[in-house]
């Protein structure tokens, strides 16, 4: 397995834990709501920060639960 990068400064690492995977991820992946590739799997999200970068990022812990419910963000 690839070892990840830290999170650059604005940036917060969440390992996801569970993920929403419904009609509208469907239709993004056959092509009726095109997405630009790669992205990630799932609208909405959950998990635990493991890593906060520096500046610009307020409300954020490592060890804190995190959730998402939103398009979903490019993978890296």
């Amino acid at each position: 397995m690839e070892e990840l990068a830290s999170a650059m400064p604005g940036e917060v690492r969440v390992r996801q834990t569970a993920i929403g995977f419904n009609f509208i991820d469907i239709y993004q992946r056959k092509g009726i709501y095109p997405l630009p590739l790669p992205t990630g799997l799932g609208f909405e999200a959950a998990g635990v920060v493991e890593a906060v970068g520096s500046g610009g990022v307020r409300g954020h812990r490592p060890g804190a639960c995190q959730r998402r419910y939103r398009r979903p963000l490019p993978a890296r």
